[in-house]
């Protein structure tokens, strides 16, 4: 919400994993950012981010977001950045609050990174990339 408010980013593109009814991270997403006083105008839902390779790529090619800035955690970030430039992706990060990070998800994050790189190395490309649905350019 920060980020809106003080006009750091034109609106928030929510990318993520919903394979199946019980499992849908773009509308948590949705829900979450509206109870904080989002407004609907300046969220958009990528129901095909089942991976940070998609979210990443999708972003540029199927949004056609020239330049954007990735929200999420530190350990998050990181691969997410080295996916964009692998792609030559303008974007930076703003690290959101890290929640307590529990063993499993520093296990989890280690094998992350060494599949990330693994993808970039033998070119796995997004799951779905889809047809362009660009979103609306920012109102100066």
């Amino acid at each position: 919400k920060y980020l809106i408010d003080q006009n750091k980013v034109d609106y928030l593109l929510l990318s993520g994993d919903n394979r199946t009814l019980q499992y849908n991270e773009p509308r948590t997403m949705f829900l979450d950012l509206r109870k904080m006083g989002v407004s609907e105008s300046v969220m958009f839902k990528d129901f095909a981010g089942f991976r940070t390779l998609d979210s990443v790529v999708r972003a540029n090619k199927v949004f056609q977001v020239p330049s954007f800035t990735i929200i999420s955690q530190k350990f998050h970030c990181e691969r997410a950045l080295l996916i964009a430039k692998h792609y030559d992706i303008d974007a930076i990060c703003f690290t959101a609050k890290q929640p307590e990070v529990y063993f499993g998800t520093r296990v989890r994050e280690m094998f992350a990174r060494v599949k990330a790189v693994l993808d970039l190395i033998i070119g796995v490309k997004p799951y779905f990339l889809g047809t362009p649905e660009p979103l609306p350019m920012p109102t100066e």
